[in-house]
């Protein structure tokens, strides 16, 4: 059986292959799944109280969790991030030789530094030169700077239309 939040359709298996997830994406089905579990959970409270039927309850805290997890995956980079920025991202990323856990670490972290960046790249040392290190990192940051600017400014532009629609 596959699960799915309460009020939502099930979700269907695309690829039998694991896909490790970006914390955009989790953050992105959070925020749209939560009011239907809010929704659902009222529904459940008033149906149990009108009937005798035993619904299998949820847990307790079930909502808090999910809105606790797309508070905190808002304020990290993850909440800043679209889907589409992130998957373009991904893309530029897969040039560089990187691993797919990788890729989603760099998608997620969004490392400024060569620090940051070494301790995401899994025995980066044995696998580039400082040569090769030295051309990827510039890439890699030019390619993170490059959809931030742009996530920033689908946001703004997402933003102005929305007061334009709601003063005229």
């Amino acid at each position: 059986q596959i699960l799915s939040p309460p009020g939502s359709s099930p979700m269907k298996i695309i690829s039998a292959t694991p896909t490790p997830l970006t914390n955009a994406e989790v953050h992105s089905w959070l925020s749209e799944s939560i009011p239907s579990i809010s929704s659902s959970l009222k529904i459940r409270a008033h149906k149990a109280s009108k009937s005798a039927l035993s619904l299998k309850p949820l847990p307790d805290n079930h909502l808090r969790i999910h809105t606790q997890a797309a508070a905190y995956l808002s304020a990290v980079p993850a909440g800043k991030q679209t889907t589409e920025v992130v998957a373009e991202l991904m893309g530029k990323l897969g040039a560089y030789a990187l691993t797919d856990e990788e890729v989603v670490m760099v998608a997620n972290e969004r490392p400024a530094s060569m620090v940051v960046l070494c301790a995401v790249l899994r025995d980066y040392s044995s696998r580039f030169s400082d040569e090769q290190m030295k051309v990827r990192s510039g890439s890699i940051f030019a390619a993170i700077r490059a959809g931030w600017r742009w996530d920033v400014f689908v946001r703004l532009r997402e933003a102005r239309a929305e007061l334009r629609g709601a003063g005229g």
